[in-house]
């Protein structure tokens, strides 16, 4: 009964029922194509666990795995879903006292006596670093403990 039996009304139905469902159809291929784009910040805020568990580059460790217990020395170099240790795909960002106007950088733990900051490099393995904060330079890590300082007001 969907089809054209020369009946000017069954037309006019038959071709309102067409526009529907060519309108729904092209609807959900719109829906499904948007669904598959990801916004650009979208890994940004991802966080693997056991990156924020781990001291990877000197940073400190979260003790209590929770979100809510997120600071920015538990997500430093953990952004965008990166793995546990500094790689060569994926280094960490130098320990180095920053400018006092670097609002970028995060702490490492604090060199101490019982921190020495060494890094236990091991060719091939890492951990890596970039050269500093601003150079996508990848090298060795050489200090994974941040020197203690004042940040004047």
């Amino acid at each position: 009964r969907f089809f054209f039996n020369g009946d000017p009304h069954n037309i006019r139905t038959n071709v309102l029922f067409f526009i529907v469902w060519a309108g729904i159809l092209i609807q959900f291929f719109e829906l499904s194509i948007a669904s598959l784009h990801l916004p650009n910040n979208y890994h940004q805020n991802a966080f693997r666990q056991d990156c924020l568990l781990s001291e990877k580059g000197g940073k400190i460790a979260l003790n209590i795995p929770s979100p809510f217990n997120l600071t920015d020395e538990n997500t430093r170099d953990c952004g965008q879903a990166r793995p546990r240790s500094c790689t060569k795909a994926f280094p960490c960002t130098p320990c180095d006292k920053p400018s006092e106007f670097d609002l970028r950088w995060k702490q490492c733990k604090i060199c101490s006596t019982e921190n020495s900051g060494g890094c236990n490099f091991k060719n091939g393995k890492g951990p890596y670093c970039y050269q500093s904060a601003t150079s996508r330079t990848v090298i060795p890590c050489t200090k994974c403990c941040t020197e203690p300082h004042l940040i004047s007001s």
